[in-house]
């Protein structure tokens, strides 16, 4: 059982992109293309998941659209890592 939830938290990121499509989260929620997986990453922490596995599609695009504004108000302030 802990297998299989790992295993679709892994490929999560990939459905919800087929799903919801690149158009969305660039044209939509202005999310640029190189961010999509940070972007998602960071949402997960608002339940997408768990809205996506429930199939709460409007819940889950609601969030989204919710999270991107303030992604894209945090993304001036992140610093990407570097190697020293």
């Amino acid at each position: 059982m802990l297998e299989k939830e790992l295993l679709a938290k892994k490929v999560f990121p990939d459905k919800l992109l087929h799903l919801l499509g690149p158009v969305f989260f660039y044209e939509e929620l202005k999310i640029p293309k190189e961010k999509y997986y940070q972007f998602i990453t960071y949402c997960t922490f608002s339940g997408i998941f768990e809205q996506y596995q429930n199939d709460k599609i409007m819940l889950l695009i609601k969030t989204l659209k919710k999270e991107a504004n303030i992604f894209l108000t945090l993304k001036n302030w992140m610093v990407p890592l570097t190697e020293n």
